[in-house]
């Protein structure tokens, strides 16, 4: 037995709504052809009113007795109706409601008209303004309700009249012709009222869209600003951490310091004593570092710009980092092309820049090499469009022969508190903010840093600066130049 089986709430919901979404689209498009109806009543009624205007004097000029007093008195009343129903229509808006049914008092006044010329003159080659109503009844309304009822009163009237009153000429021929008359109307209407149907669902597809894209728009600012909101608490919050966490960091290196002192040359004490002074050093080192990328995401990081001689760079970092790359027999050379003499950079940053990929080179390579490259590079030479186009580019490269990278570690190696492996980072330590301060401060001075790596055969790692730095006040001091 099959048993019954019950939608879901958030189904019926959906059902729901796009039920209700197509009833509500249908009514748009209902007013919105009553609106092209209603917006056609204004010229119509004038064009009207002239019309009869003129067919008033025509009468008066063209026909005989008994006809001429009727027709010039039925034209004359029509002209002054039609006009005055342009001037209200011209002054006050006119609901949308009202439009079909102001044409369809146009339409009767037209067969009026028509049928009591036909009448009085008996002459069945006054049909031809009954086709032309029919015709006109096609191209004016856009709805089928409308255009069925006044084709068929004017048909239905016609025929009343022509089977009255005695009339000239073969009906059979006449009927035809309002047969094709009406078959004409009809095309006419199907062919105008899709178009304009076509046309207000274009119309409804572009509005919903842009409601859309409004709200999408509106939800992303909402994002966006929840985002920085969040990076601001973020960068408040590390910034207070850090300031919390070296002051005690501070005080125990300075115990540890009095203890060195005090305990002279105790080996066991002076063990533990260095042990305690290496690892608070290296909390203090990433306190720095998480300090030093919270300063940055908040903008509160400026350049000390100043011009230096690579050469003395370099000799900085071999000097400070020589102990650490010798501390597992690695040999740190260094090669500086002769076409790169100084730099107008942060010296600071880039020597920190430099520290950290020379000291991550240390760590993963053992009795190996560590190179320290530098060289400028032409514009045509650079890849990067990020680069500053009016100097050249100063390229320094550390190279090792250690454990190496694969692409997928180094997509991960510029992200905060990430490494390359996790197994890595059991057995190396670290906390993955090295490179990604590095390549922040890369940033901040215009340019950037990649890397590049085989398992097992090392790692390379390559910044780009230009060869003269400027600051974001300056630049943006350009550009309004």
């Amino acid at each position: 037995m099959i048993e019954p089986t019950q939608e879901s709430p958030q189904l019926i919901s959906q059902t729901s709504h796009r039920a209700s979404a197509v009833v509500d689209d249908t009514q748009q498009i209902s007013v919105a052809l009553d609106n092209v109806v209603t917006t056609s009543a204004r010229p119509m009624s004038l064009g009207l009113g002239l019309l009869y205007t003129f067919l008033t004097v025509l009468h008066a000029l063209v026909q005989q007795p008994p006809v001429v007093l009727p027709m010039m008195a039925i034209a004359a009343a029509s002209a002054i109706g039609l006009l005055a129903l342009h001037m209200v229509i011209r002054k006050r808006p006119v609901p949308v409601r009202w439009g079909n049914w102001i044409g369809a008092g146009m339409a009767t006044v037209v067969l009026t008209n028509s049928l009591v010329h036909l009448a009085l003159a008996g002459d069945l080659n006054l049909t031809s303004n009954i086709s032309i109503l029919l015709i006109g009844i096609g191209a004016y309304f856009l709805k089928w309700r409308w255009f069925m009822v006044l084709s068929v009163l004017t048909l239905v009237s016609w025929a009343g009249v022509v089977a009255l009153v005695p009339m000239e000429g073969d009906v059979v021929h006449y009927m035809v012709w309002q047969i094709e008359s009406l078959l004409v109307a009809t095309i006419l209407f199907f062919t105008r009222s899709r178009l304009v149907q076509r046309l207000a669902c274009m119309h409804l597809q572009d509005e919903r869209q842009k409601a859309e894209l409004a709200d999408a728009m509106r939800v992303a600012e909402q994002h966006r600003d929840a985002a920085e909101m969040a990076n601001r608490a973020k960068s408040v919050f590390l910034a207070n951490m850090s300031h919390e966490m070296r002051t005690p960091l501070t005080a125990i290196l300075g115990y540890n310091e009095l203890l060195q002192l005090q305990m002279g040359d105790d080996p066991n004490l002076s063990k533990d004593l260095h042990q305690i002074r290496q690892a608070s050093m290296h909390l203090l080192a990433l306190i720095d570092n998480v300090l030093d990328i919270s300063k940055i995401e908040a903008g509160h990081v400026s350049l000390q710009l100043e011009t230096f001689p690579v050469d003395l760079l370099i000799d900085e970092v071999v000097i400070t980092t020589r102990p650490l790359v010798a501390k597992k027999s690695n040999i740190l050379e260094t090669e500086l092309a002769d076409n790169l003499h100084s730099i107008h950079a942060d010296h600071t940053k880039l020597r920190q820049i430099l520290l950290n990929l020379i000291s991550n080179a240390a760590k993963f390579t053992d009795h190996g090499v560590i190179t320290l490259r530098a060289w400028m590079e032409s514009e045509t030479d650079s890849q990067s469009d990020e680069m500053q186009k009016a100097a050249p580019i100063a390229v320094f490269q550390v190279h090792d022969t250690g454990i190496g990278l694969t692409s997928d570690q180094v997509n991960h190696l510029f992200v905060e508190f990430q490494q390359g492996n996790e197994a890595h980072n059991r057995q190396y330590g670290g906390a993955g903010l090295g490179l990604a301060l590095s390549r922040k401060l890369c940033q901040l001075m215009g340019g950037d840093i990649t890397g590049t790596g085989t398992p097992g055969q090392g790692a390379t790692f390559t910044v780009r600066l230009p060869t003269q730095v400027v600051s974001a006040s300056d630049q943006h001091s350009q550009l309004q130049s």
